[in-house]
């Protein structure tokens, strides 16, 4: 998939819509899975008429859950960047008095 994205000349379409359409399936799948689950019959249309009513909220939720990964992973990196370790900071010492 990363390699699809950078290879594509719409690399901005493309991760808007990839946006859009991973959690449209990802909901549709467990719609599918929860009917089968409790023994009903299920098909395509059925569970894309029961999600799509519910895309923009499953969007927005999906949206925010991937800024909230991405906040955490850039303070997890910042948290380990040797910039911000003591260890890196120059130390200086007084000369000894003899």
């Amino acid at each position: 998939m990363a390699l699809l994205l950078t290879a594509w000349p719409l690399r901005d379409v493309s991760a808007a819509l990839i946006a859009l359409v991973f959690p449209l399936v990802h909901a549709v799948v467990t719609c599918a899975v929860g009917e089968l689950y409790l023994g009903q019959r299920v098909s395509v249309a059925a569970a894309l008429r029961v999600v799509w009513s519910l895309l923009l909220p499953v969007t927005g939720t999906m949206l925010l859950l991937w800024l909230v990964w991405m906040i955490a992973g850039a303070i997890s990196i910042s948290s380990i960047s040797p910039a911000s370790s003591q260890a890196s900071r120059p130390r200086f010492r007084r000369p000894r008095e003899r």
